[in-house]
């Protein structure tokens, strides 16, 4: 496989406090995109994005990587710029400190007539319906445009707004951080230092650079900074950076006007400090429920334990002693218990045995598609009420899709597989791995190879990338790929929440 020198250094492995979920999970790093700009923005919907060359000249591309940059006429030189959500209305700022607004990229620049003294800055947010002014006071103004300016409190340098101009953050010419909860509110002085600030729309991810051209991240107000450097060992420094509606695209400029991206924040692994408290000797094997609000493990002695995720302690689970185990939707179990396959509809239900001698088993979210091992063969069954069906090739680790249609295992000799469902033709892929396992909704791919190294695939379209100085003897993935649980070979339990 190829390892690629831009990714992580490693994953930070501390006991630190885990902020959250969010739809990626995606260990890349910063990628250079094409063009020199001094200034960039996105739209919320990431279709439209923006930037200021260093003649102050406006330009503009579509949100595809095969996108090029066009030029956009303008008579002003522009020193800021900002876009509504699906980019039909761009509000600017010239170097004359005039306010322009035009409507979408087919529009006319027109200067609005000033009701403040020389505009420092301007943001629009995602509905289009609310713009936020600074001017060279640093005086705050709010409209509703067409409406008049409206004086609002707080001194600040630059503020990003929420998707519907309800909430806002902002910092000031000490780079001091503020938040404003609700239109009426007041700026309130939160933590942190930061020269520049984007929020997205739904107010969920929250970045931010500082004087030395750091890159912070946040999970909403309720989270706390994360020093990309010191928390993700992340290449790359920022001097202005934006963020797509949902956070799952983020655009930053560095000193050398060059462009880079990321396809949202990738998050951290940490220590599962439960783990070794509640279970002695730790995990040897762990499976996360579609929601990822359920995560089951085997410890060395077959006992079965149970979590609802970070926060919470591990319990055993009551029953039967399990060699394997794979959890399908939140509670669905099957196992081996024995050398027989068991099978549990529930959390409150018990373990009954099923015929047919299998382990390593993987389980589809809708229950519809079981897949499991038995003496290196490949088998499947067609739900509970099914029967095993010899897959007719060898194997020793299998995992699926949520809803069956994308199959991955691996043979014994490391060797990657690929079929669609069942029914579907074996193909070979890239990479030797030992152990597999893949979201419910296809898109991301997780295995760890023979040096129990991590590698990570974005769908059957992508590339493997090895997670650097993550070395694990099984992982998991939740159903949307948000949530990776692994264990190491000493029974220590790591987990990634985004």
């Amino acid at each position: 496989m190829k390892v690629f020198d831009f990714l992580f250094l490693s994953w930070v492995l501390l006991p630190v406090s885990i902020f959250g979920f969010g739809s990626q999970c995606i260990p890349d790093p910063w990628t250079k995109i094409s063009g020199s700009m001094t200034y960039v923005v996105t739209s919320a919907d990431n279709e439209h994005l923006w930037g200021i060359d260093t003649d102050g000249h406006p330009y503009h591309k579509g949100g595809q990587p095969d996108d090029v940059w066009t030029s956009v006429e303008c008579e002003y030189a522009l020193k800021s710029i900002s876009v509504s959500g699906d980019g039909s209305v761009i509000w600017a700022i010239a170097h004359h400190e005039y306010l322009l607004r035009r409507e979408g990229l087919y529009g006319v620049w027109q200067v609005i007539p000033n009701d403040a003294k020389n505009w420092q800055s301007v943001s629009i947010s995602a509905d289009g319906n609310h713009v936020a002014g600074l001017d060279e006071a640093d005086n705050v103004w709010n409209r509703e445009y067409p409406g008049p300016w409206e004086r609002r409190t707080g001194d600040l340098l630059h503020i990003a707004l929420t998707g519907d101009g309800e909430f806002g953050w902002g910092v000031d010419r000490d780079n001091y951080v503020y938040y404003r909860n609700g239109y009426k509110g007041k700026w309130v002085r939160v933590s942190g230092r930061l020269k520049y600030i984007s929020v997205s729309a739904d107010g969920q991810h929250v970045w931010g650079v500082n004087s030395n051209d750091i890159i912070f991240y946040r999970k909403g107000k309720h989270d706390y900074w994360k020093d990309m450097h010191m928390h993700d060992n992340m290449h790359g420094r920022a001097k202005q950076i934006t963020v797509s509606g949902d956070g799952a695209h983020v655009y930053s400029v560095d000193r050398n006007n060059e462009i880079s991206y990321l396809p949202g924040y990738p998050g951290y692994l940490r220590r599962d400090e439960w783990v070794s408290v509640n279970i002695p000797g730790g995990l040897k094997e762990v499976s996360i429920s579609n929601s990822g609000n359920h995560i089951y493990g085997l410890d060395n002695k077959d006992v079965i334990w149970h979590t609802e995720g970070h926060h919470d302690q591990w319990r055993q689970v009551p029953g039967a002693a399990l060699s394997s185990i794979s959890v399908a939707g939140d509670d669905v179990l099957w196992g081996s218990s024995l050398g027989e396959t068991v099978y549990r509809d529930g959390a409150d239900a018990v373990f009954e045995t099923v015929r047919g001698k299998m382990h390593h088993f993987a389980a589809s979210t809708d229950g519809n598609h079981i897949w499991a091992i038995a003496k290196n063969a490949l088998f499947y069954r067609n739900g509970r009420n099914g029967s095993w069906t010899s897959a007719g090739v060898r194997a020793k680790r299998v995992s699926v899709s949520g809803d069956g249609s994308h199959v991955w295992y691996v043979d014994n000799n490391d060797n990657v597989w690929y079929r669609n469902g069942f029914s579907g033709t074996p193909y070979q892929e890239s990479g030797s791995l030992k152990q597999i396992s893949v979201s419910a909704d296809g898109n991301h791919i997780w295995g760890v190879d023979s040096d129990s190294f991590v590698h990570y695939r974005a769908g059957k379209a992508g590339t493997w990338m090895q997670v650097e100085g993550a070395h694990m003897e099984q992982v998991s993935v939740s159903g949307n790929g948000s949530i990776i649980y692994g264990v190491q070979a000493d029974g220590t339990t790591y987990s990634r929440h985004c």
